[in-house]
C-alpha cells in the first residue's frame, strides 16, 4: 500500500498537471477567439508540452493523459451543432475552473501548513546553531586562555591547532610544528641535558603506543633562543573506528621551579660537599645527641673512619666522655655556645690528642633549638710544632748570637736596631748597649750617608742586595771597607731588614796589591816589547847613521832609505800605542763599509789577486758606521798582513755582514758587547789554527805569538784598541788545523750617511807667484824639532818668526808687531798651551789661521775647548811634505767654514 508522504506527492502532481493543462487549453481558447479557429498543434499542444516539461517527471505524465482526454473531447471538431460544441465547451471550461480552484484550495492550504511547519524548524534550527556556536566560543575562550600550553598534532606528528599558551611560552604558532625547520620539539633535551629524537618526544610515543604520557620534562628553546623547562602530558584523539587519529599534548613552564629546584640541589649538595670536606671536623646533632650528619674529618680526627655513625648516639659512640663536656652539651641545647683552645683527649691506643672545639645550637624554622653543631679541630700537630719552634728559635737565637759573620737586624719603618749579634759588635767595636734601641745615623756607623740610603733605596725596589759596597766607621773611629748583603722581611707582622756585613779591607788592599803586581808586570811587558822594537829601530838608525857618516858616498842613499824606513816604522809604533791605550788621532765620520772594503779589494787585487778575497753585504746596501776611516784601514790592514803571514800567502777572505745581539748573547760574547746591531768584519785565515790558550792570550801586548811566528807585538792589541775606541769589540775564533778568522764588531749608525766635506788640496803655487811671501809664526818648545820645521818651511819660500813658548811669542808680538799669516804652535808647552795662545793672537790677528801640531792624541786635545778639527792638526811626527801640504791648503783658503777653527771662548790650561 502506497505511504502517505507518496499520495500527497501524486495528488500534488496531479493538480500541477491540471493547472497545467487548463492553462494550456485558456492559452488555446483565448487565441481561439481572436484569431479564429486554430489548429491545435499550433496552440494547445505546444503549450502542454512546455507545462509538461517544466512541471516534472509526474507532473508531465498526468498533463500527457488529461491533454489527451481534452483533445478528444474537445478538441476534436463536433460532429453535432455548434450549440452542443459550445455547451460542451463550455461545461469542459467550468468544470475545468472548478476542478482548477478546489485544487488550488487543496494547494495552497497544503503549502501554508508546510510554510508553519518549515519555519518553526527553521526557527528551532536557528536557535540549535546559535547554541552551539556560543557554546563553541565558550570552548574556544577556555582553549585560548588556558594557563598550559595545548598543542593538537595529526597522526603524523605534526602540529595542527595550539592555543595562545604555546604561542606565549614558546612564541611560534601551531604552523611552526609542521616544519622541521622551525619545529622546537627538534632541540628538545632531557633532565640529563641529552638531545632528545623526535621518537622520544610524548606526542610521537603516543602515537605509536596508544597510550598516555605523564610529567614528562623536557627543555625547549624558545623563538628566541632562550630555553625553557616544561612538564608535558600527552593523550591520544582516536577516530570513530578506533584508530588514532593524533595526540593532544598539553604542558606547563615550570623553568622557574626547575631552576629553584637546581639550586635547592646545589645548595644542598654544595652544604653535602662544605659538610664532607670541612678542613675541621664537624658534627651535628639532634636534640638526643644523634648524629644527623658529619665531616670526614671528624671520621679521620677521632678514628671512625669507615663506620656509619649516621643515627647513632654521640654517647654510644664515645661511652667515656667526661661528664663535664655532657653538661656542656645539655647546655648547648638549652641556647648557649661554648669553645676550648685546647684540651687533651685520651686515644684508644693510649696517647694523647690535643683538640680545639666549638659547640652551637642550631635552630627550626620556628626558632626553637633542634640539635647542636660540634666543631673540633686536631691541634697535636700544631702543638707539637710550636714545642719545636720555640726549641728551633732557641738554638737559632744561640746561632744568631754566636754567628762568626756580623748580622744586625733593624726596623724598617723606623731604622731602629733590632738586634745584633757578638761578631757585629766586634765589627763596629761598640758596646751592645750602644747598638740596639738606636739607629746607625746615631752612631755614625755609615761613612756616606748617601750610601745608606742608596741600600735602603735599592732593597726598597728589590727586596734584597748582595755585595753592596760601603764604607764604616768603627767605635775607635778608624774607616774600614765593607760589603753588605740585604734582605727585606717581615718578623711578628713588623717589617724589617737584616744586613749581614763583611769587612773586605784587607781582601781589597790585597786585591790591590795583586792589581798592581799584575799591572806592573803588564808594563814591563809592554815595556820590554816596546824597548826592543825601538831598540831595533834605533839600532838600524844609528848603524844607517855611521855608515852614512864614514861610509862611501854611493850609499849614502841606502842608507838614507834605512834611516826614513826606520822613523816610518817608529811613528807606525807610536800610532799602534795610541790605539793600544784608545788614544789615537781620530776624526769620525760617517763612513760606508762596503766603499772601505772596496779599496781593500782594488789594493789587494793590485797587489796580489789571489791572497785575498773580499766579500761584501749581498744586498750592497749601505753599511753605516761613524768612525775614522784611517782607524778602520788601520785595523783591516793589520789583520789581513797578519792573516797572510799565518797563511803563508795563501788565500785570505775578509767578509762583511750584519748582525743583531740580544741582552743574553751580549752578556756571554764580549764584555764590550752591547744589545743591538753590529756590523761584523771577518778576517778568516788558512793557517794552522790557535789553540785556546793561544787565544785567551792573543789581545795582550807583547805577550801571545802564533804557530810559525815571532811575538805579534801591538798588532792585535792595538786593533782591540781601534775598535773600542769605535764602540765596538774584536772577537777571536781558531780551531787547530783550521785556520783562524778574527771578527770586528762595529756598531751600525741607523741613518742615511752625511755628505762629508773632503777638501781637495791642489799642490802648492809657486812662491814666486805670491804678491808678498807669507809669515808664518812657529811656536815649538823642543829647539831640534822647531828648527827642522822652521828650515823646511824657509825651504818653501815662507817667511818665519820663531819662538819657543806662548810667553815668548807674545811679547815677540808686543814687541815688534809683525804681520802674521798662519800661526804654526803646539799644543802642550810649558806654560800656556798652543790653544790659550791661538785664542790671545785672535784678539790681534782675527784674520791670521791656526794649525795646530802635537804628539799628543786628537781626543786629548778637542776635549780641552780646542780649535783643532781634522784639517787644522797636524800629528806628530810629520814629514816635510805632510807639512807643507797642510800649511799651503790653510793659507790658500781651501777649509770650507763648516772646518775653519775658531778661537775658543773659554781659555784652560793644561
Amino acid at each position: 500500500m502506497p505511504s502517505r508522504q507518496f499520495v500527497t506527492a501524486r495528488s500534488r502532481d496531479l493538480a500541477t498537471a491540471l493547472l497545467c493543462a487548463g492553462s494550456a487549453l485558456l492559452v488555446h481558447l483565448a487565441l481561439r477567439q481572436f484569431l479564429g479557429p486554430l489548429p491545435p498543434y499550433l496552440t494547445f499542444y505546444p503549450a502542454v508540452a512546455v507545462a509538461a516539461l517544466l512541471s516534472g517527471v509526474w507532473s508531465g505524465f498526468f498533463s500527457g493523459i488529461f491533454c489527451g482526454l481534452c483533445a478528444y473531447a474537445f478538441l476534436v471538431p463536433p460532429s453535432g451543432s455548434v450549440v452542443f460544441s459550445r455547451a460542451t465547451t463550455g461545461i469542459a471550461f467550468a468544470t475545468f475552473v472548478v476542478t482548477a480552484s478546489a485544487m488550488a484550495w487543496l494547494v495552497t492550504t497544503r503549502t501554508r501548513r508546510e510554510s508553519v511547519a518549515a519555519t518553526k524548524a527553521r526557527a528551532e534550527a536557528d536557535a540549535s546553531a546559535m547554541q552551539l556556536a556560543q557554546a563553541n566560543a565558550r570552548l574556544q575562550a577556555v582553549f585560548d586562555n588556558l594557563e598550559e600550553g595545548v598543542l593538537f598534532v595529526d597522526a603524523s606528528g605534526a602540529g595542527v591547532t595550539a592555543n595562545a599558551a604555546v604561542t606565549r611560552i614558546l612564541g611560534v604558532s601551531a604552523a611552526a610544528f609542521a616544519n622541521p625547520a622551525t619545529d622546537p620539539r627538534a632541540h628538545s633535551l632531557d633532565e640529563q641535558g641529552r638531545v632528545m629524537a623526535l621518537t622520544e618526544i610524548p606526542s610521537a610515543r603516543v602515537i605509536v603506543s596508544g597510550e598516555s604520557v605523564t610529567d614528562v620534562r623536557m627543555n625547549l628553546p624558545d623563538a628566541s633562543g632562550n630555553r625553557h623547562w616544561l612538564k608535558v602530558n600527552a593523550r591520544p584523539l582516536r577516530a570513530s573506528d578506533g584508530t588514532i587519529a593524533g595526540a593532544v599534548t598539553s604542558f606547563s613552564d615550570i623553568t622557574a621551579s626547575k631552576l629553584a629546584e637546581d639550586e635547592l640541589k646545589a645548595n644542598r649538595d654544595r652544604l653535602e660537599l662544605l659538610i664532607e670536606n670541612a678542613p675541621v671536623g664537624l658534627a651535628m646533632f639532634d636534640r638526643q645527641m644523634r648524629y644527623m650528619k658529619v665531616s670526614r674529618r671528624f671520621l679521620e680526627d677521632f678514628d671512625l673512619v669507615g663506620r656509619n655513625v649516621i643515627g647513632l648516639g654521640h654517647y654510644d659512640v664515645f661511652p667515656d666522655l667526661p661528664s663535664s663536656l655532657r653538661s656542656i652539651h645539655q647546655l648547648a641545647l638549652e641556647g648557649e655556645q661554648h669553645d676550648c683552645n685546647a684540651e687533651p683527649f685520651r686515644r684508644p691506643d693510649g696517647s694523647t690528642q690535643w683538640i680545639r672545639w666549638q659547640i652551637y645550637p642550631w635552630r627550626d624554622v620556628n626558632g626553637a633549638v633542634s640539635g647542636v653543631i660540634l666543631f673540633t679541630e686536631d691541634i697535636t700537630a700544631q702543638r707539637k710544632a710550636q714545642a719545636h719552634l720555640e726549641a728551633t728559635e732557641e738554638r737559632f737565637r744561640k746561632a744568631f748570637l754566636l754567628s762568626p759573620f756580623p748580622v744586625i737586624l733593624i726596623n724598617w719603618d723606623t731604622g731602629v736596631v733590632i738586634d745584633a749579634n757578638e761578631a757585629q759588635l766586634t765589627l763596629m767595636d761598640r758596646r751592645r748597649e750602644e747598638v740596639i734601641g738606636r739607629s746607625t745615623p746615631d752612631y755614625e756607623f755609615w761613612v756616606d750617608p748617601e750610601r745608606r740610603e742608596q741600600l735602603r733605596q735599592a732593597v726598597t725596589n728589590l727586596g734584597s742586595v748582595k755585595d753592596f759596597r760601603m764604607k764604616f766607621r768603627r767605635g775607635d773611629g778608624e774607616i774600614r771597607d765593607g760589603v753588605i748583603d740585604a734582605q727585606q722581611l717581615e718578623i711578628s707582622g713588623q717589617p724589617c731588614v737584616v744586613n749581614v756585613t763583611r769587612d773586605v779591607t784587607d781582601e781589597l788592599r790585597l786585591e790591590q796589591q795583586t792589581a798592581d803586581l799584575q799591572k806592573t808586570q803588564a808594563i814591563g811587558r809592554l815595556a820590554g816589547g816596546l824597548a826592543h822594537d825601538f831598540n831595533n829601530l834605533l839600532g838600524v838608525i844609528t848603524a844607517a847613521t855611521e855608515q852614512a857618516e864614514s861610509g862611501p858616498t854611493a850609499q849614502l842613499d841606502t842608507q838614507l832609505d834605512r834611516i826614513r824606513t826606520a822613523a816610518s816604522r817608529a811613528t807606525e809604533l807610536t800610532g799602534q800605542l795610541l790605539a793600544l791605550s784608545n788614544h789615537d788621532a781620530a776624526f769620525p765620520r760617517d763612513l760606508d763599509l762596503n766603499e772601505v772594503l772596496q779599496q781593500l779589494r782594488q789594493r789587494s787585487e793590485s797587489t796580489d789577486p789571489t791572497s785575498c778575497r773580499v766579500k761584501l753585504v749581498p744586498d750592497q746596501k749601505p753599511a753605516l758606521i761613524h768612525a775614522d776611516p784611517t782607524l778602520i784601514e788601520r785595523a783591516l790592514l793589520t789583520l789581513t798582513a797578519k792573516a797572510r803571514e799565518a797563511s803563508g800567502d795563501r788565500h785570505v777572505v775578509v767578509s762583511l755582514h750584519p748582525v743583531q745581539f740580544t741582552p743574553e748573547t751580549a752578556r756571554v760574547l764580549h764584555p764590550a758587547c752591547r744589545a743591538r746591531s753590529y756590523y761584523a768584519i771577518s778576517v778568516t785565515d788558512s793557517g794552522p789554527g790557535m789553540s785556546p790558550e793561544q787565544i785567551e792570550r792573543i789581545f795582550e801586548p807583547f805577550g801571545a805569538t802564533r804557530p810559525g811566528m815571532e811575538g805579534d807585538g801591538l798588532g792585535y792589541a792595538a786593533v782591540q784598541g781601534i775598535a773600542l775606541q769605535c764602540g765596538g769589540f774584536v772577537d777571536a775564533h781558531s780551531e787547530m788545523g783550521h785556520g783562524t778568522t778574527f771578527t770586528l764588531y762595529l756598531p751600525t749608525l741607523h741613518a742615511e750617511p752625511r755628505a762629508a766635506v773632503e777638501p781637495v788640496v791642489p799642490p802648492p803655487p809657486p812662491v814666486q807667484e805670491l804678491e808678498a811671501k807669507p809669515v808664518v809664526l812657529v811656536v815649538e818648545d823642543n829647539a831640534p824639532l822647531r828648527e827642522l820645521t822652521v828650515e823646511m818651511l824657509c825651504e818653501a819660500g815662507f817667511q818665519i818668526l820663531e819662538a819657543d813658548s806662548a810667553e815668548s811669542a807674545m811679547e815677540l808680538i808686543s814687541r815688534d808687531k809683525p804681520r802674521i799669516d798662519l800661526l804654526l804652535t803646539d799644543v802642550i808647552m810649558p806654560g800656556r798651551n798652543g790653544v790659550e795662545l791661538h785664542g790671545d793672537l785672535a784678539t790681534t790677528y782675527p784674520t791670521a789661521k791656526v794649525l795646530f801640531m802635537s804628539g799628543y792624541p786628537s781626543d786629548v786635545l778637542q776635549g780641552r775647548n780646542s780649535a783643532a778639527t781634522e784639517h787644522t792638526f797636524l800629528q806628530k811626527p810629520f814629514n816635510r811634505k805632510k807639512l807643507l801640504a797642510k800649511v799651503n791648503s790653510i793659507l790658500n783658503g781651501e777649509i770650507s767654514a763648516a772646518h775653519a777653527p775658531n778661537p775658543p771662548r773659554i781659555k784652560t790650561a793644561f
